[in-house]
């Protein structure tokens, strides 16, 4: 869409190409006992290329549950070696369920949810990715959001009494109404947490409602992350 005459080839790889997330504090150590893999100098959102059993995998290291993580992208012929290896050594598998509870814990954005095209950076608490110093970076979506002055802001929310927050429930606060983005019942927490965009003002330490069911529910403004490595922080 914005290549402008650059070369770009996209190639369909399905069926060639494996993809495996292997997440949680014990990522790396359990990838090196099973497969010799030493991703100690891999750093976070970087990925590299290593050699296994006469295999080429790129391996990132790009978590996205608030612990460490590790991708891995085999070939696909070899997806069930790999994962019956990785299960018979202890990880557990898991789904997107899981690990949508996890990066919500860790105040993680989710596309489709807190941000989409529509939805400019400042908005989504994402204004620390781009950068306005720079006047000749016109990087895509420049002029969309520069001198912008953003009238919705993200906060986080904690539940304060019995119930679920779940997306497209109605939040009111101080500066007016909102919408919950993203909510869930916490594991870590045992309470009820989610992601709201809001009018801007609302502040960590004040206090909001939710509409569960019919019913204003009250909840605390607090902020972001809620969990990280496993530790509540709010």
């Amino acid at each position: 869409r914005h290549c402008d005459g650059a070369r770009v080839a996209v190639e369909d790889l399905r069926g060639i190409q494996g993809k495996l997330d292997v997440q949680g504090p014990n990522a790396v150590a359990i990838l090196k006992s099973v497969f010799g893999l030493d991703l100690s100098d891999l750093k976070r959102f970087r990925w590299t290329r290593v050699e296994n059993e006469s295999e080429s995998w790129i391996v990132s290291r790009t978590g996205y549950t608030g612990a460490d993580g590790v991708e891995i992208y085999p070939p696909a012929a070899s997806m069930r070696r790999i994962w019956q290896a990785l299960t018979a050594a202890g990880a557990r598998p898991c789904g997107l369920g899981a690990r949508d509870t996890l990066r919500l814990e860790a105040g993680m954005n989710l596309y489709g949810n807190e941000m989409n095209q529509d939805i400019n950076p400042l908005i989504a608490a994402l204004g620390w990715t781009v950068s306005f110093k720079d006047a000749g970076r016109n990087f895509i979506g420049r002029e969309a959001i520069d001198g912008a002055a953003p009238q919705e802001g993200m906060i986080g929310l904690k539940l304060n009494e019995r119930g679920v927050m779940r997306t497209g429930m109605k939040v009111r606060t101080a500066q007016g109404e909102g919408v919950v983005t993203s909510g869930t019942m916490s594991p870590t927490m045992g309470v009820s947490i989610g992601m709201a965009r809001v009018p801007v003002g609302a502040q960590a330490g004040e206090q909001a409602e939710v509409e569960i069911r019919g019913k204003w529910v009250a909840a605390g403004i607090v902020s972001m992350p809620f969990v990280r490595q496993g530790k509540v922080l709010v």
